[in-house]
């Protein structure tokens, strides 16, 4: 349910679509970099893995949603959602909800949520087109287009992407380079008869085609990966109780296929949700609203070795879950807010999540005090539960508190926010277990730290300033070591400058702390931070010629121990819209 996010309690924060523009990268993922809390690995360069977790929780603790459809590949090890497949071209906005958010979302969202929010049709024919070109044999090309008849509106999109590439592992520019090559395509359309009733739908399509290497120490040819995502929606919606309220229906699927292949088999993994969720939201005037809803979805994974089915694959399960949501205004300062769900499978056991938050205005001192604190739980995958029926769900609590300023008549806006997360009945493998282990409740992480963000109109018109802060300390309760691939210090700085009529430039740093590699801590990472130069320039009202740097500094850099990052490149691109 929208809600403005000056009265929102949750730690909330937004990429909007000028911020997209302005940085027109291919990757999803690099957008996530400068997001406060969040950690981005990537191993080996463009169109290999890319996962992102938040706030120090594990990557299949974040739930990503495309449109509202959830997107996490049930056939994985860990129900996770690899970030290589997307690209940048129809998002509208990103959404991230960090925190347990289980008491609206379900399972998954124990760390959190990434809201990835495509392009609405509507208003006068448009159409646009790009192309760019680049460093590493790197070419792109989009078309879209999109019309309003009437009460139909409808909009469309088209994007291929390709690129030599480099060696992901060993000698990044003297080894055998790895290429990619992707597609992508959506739709979006909707349909008002009036009355209030409106019709709406969407799918959005992505394949990805990788050569890859045989492991971060195995530089060779004849590995490739291929991944296909399509995920699609079918929504009406109509006022009931005289427009006091409003009801919606949604019919949702999504559908991923993951192929491995090696020198001597290939590996196919499908994973397909299809479902449908009810959701009544009700205005009680001076009491608030109050939200709904009920969801029923079937869930399946299938994996096949070299055309043999793979017997460890719990391969369909039946979920249901209701919902409610309460928001209440106190007053012109004081916005309230109560979750509870109930998810449950048929044959298994269910769980429950609740979640509350505070948001508290001070205007006379140009500030605001915010806080929530909730429950999350992640059911076993149909992976895990093919090796070990008897896992429970993993479950956590936490919360955080938080505080907004505004200085200098709202030139300056800064907010710090501490969190803490604990994660209990973590599903691991247990060597101990006959005969040669399972997979088993035996894990429980802590995580705990401090997010700062600041906005500044440095010279207004002309230069304005953002800069984020983490402080992450995230540890396996048992051992007391750092969780791997956790940067206890990272941030981001960025300017932007549009003083000359027509041009807009801008520089991002990225900085990245030592952390290690593994979970036992044997295997350190170097530190590194990653400058990033981006302009573009209106030739006239329809065409914007722009080009980026990347990694200006040629920084020897790696998420993943032994995989390779992208050194010193360079884009330029053409765009034209009418």
């Amino acid at each position: 349910m929208p809600t403005a996010l000056g009265r929102v309690g949750s730690s909330i924060s937004v990429i909007s679509a000028e911020e997209i523009e302005r940085q027109p990268t291919e990757s999803v993922a690099q957008l996530l970099r400068t997001v406060p809390g969040l950690t981005v690995t990537q191993s080996g360069g463009v169109g290999s893995q890319t996962l992102v977790s938040i706030r120090g929780t594990e990557s299949q603790h974040t739930l990503v949603l495309i449109d509202g459809v959830r997107v996490n590949d049930p056939s994985t090890t860990r129900d996770e959602f690899d970030f290589s497949v997307l690209n940048t071209t129809d998002i509208e906005r990103i959404e991230v909800l960090r925190g347990p958010q289980s008491a609206l979302y379900g399972s998954d969202a124990i760390g959190g949520v990434i809201n990835i929010i495509t392009r609405k049709p509507g208003g006068s024919p448009r159409m646009s087109a790009s192309v760019e070109g680049g460093s590493y044999g790197t070419r792109r090309v989009n078309l879209s287009g999109g019309t309003t008849t009437g009460d139909f509106s409808l909009l469309t999109t088209g994007t291929y992407f390709a690129t030599d590439g480099f060696s992901r592992v060993g000698d990044r520019d003297k080894g055998e380079p790895d290429s990619t090559e992707k597609f992508s395509g959506s739709i979006r359309g909707a349909f008002n008869p009036g009355n209030g009733v409106k019709f709406e739908f969407g799918g959005n399509g992505y394949h990805q085609a990788s050569e890859i290497d045989g492991g971060p120490d195995l530089d060779e040819s004849g590995y490739e990966a291929k991944r296909d995502l399509f995920s699609g929606f079918a929504k009406v919606s109509f006022p009931t109780f005289g427009g006091q309220a409003s009801d919606s229906i949604n019919f949702f699927m999504a559908n991923t296929d993951r192929e491995y292949i090696d020198p001597t088999r290939t590996y196919d993994y499908v994973g397909r949700t299809i479902g449908v969720e009810y959701q009544k939201l009700v205005n009680l005037g001076n009491a608030g609203s109050l939200l709904g809803g009920a969801r029923f979805e079937n869930q399946t994974a299938t994996g096949m070795q070299s055309d043999k089915a793979d017997p460890n694959f719990d391969t369909s399960l039946v979920l249901y879950a209701g919902y409610l949501l309460y928001q209440l205004p106190v007053g012109d300062r004081l916005d309230l807010s109560f979750a509870g769900r109930y998810d449950g499978a048929v044959d298994q056991e269910g769980f429950t999540t609740v979640r509350a938050t505070a948001h508290y205005a001070l205007p006379e001192i140009g500030a605001a005090i915010r806080g929530s604190i909730g429950t999350g739980a992640k059911r076993p995958t149909a992976f895990q539960l093919g090796y070990n029926p008897d896992l429970q769900s993993e479950t956590s609590i936490g919360g955080d508190l938080g505080i907004e300023k505004s200085l200098f008549d709202g030139r300056f806006m800064i907010s710090a926010t501490g969190f803490w997360n604990q994660i209990d009945h973590m599903i691991d493998w247990d060597f101990t277990l006959p005969p040669w282990g399972n997979y088993s409740n035996i894990a429980e992480v802590e995580t705990s730290g401090v997010e700062v963000g600041a906005t500044a109109m440095i010279i207004p018109g002309v230069l304005n300033a953002r800069g984020t802060y983490t402080y992450l300390d995230a540890r396996d309760m048992a051992t007391d070591l750092q969780l791997g691939r956790r940067a206890q210090n990272s941030g981001s700085f960025s300017l932007v400058y549009t003083g000359v009529n027509k041009l807009e430039a801008s520089v991002t740093a990225t900085y990245v702390g030592p952390r290690f590699d593994d979970d036992a801590n044997t295997v350190k990472l170097d530190p590194y931070t990653r400058i990033d130069l981006s302009a573009n320039y209106r030739l006239s009202d329809t065409t914007t010629i722009y080009g980026r740097i990347e990694n200006l500094l040629d920084t020897d850099y790696q998420d993943a121990e032994g995989y390779n990052s992208a050194g010193l490149s360079a884009y330029a691109g053409l765009k034209w819209s009418n």
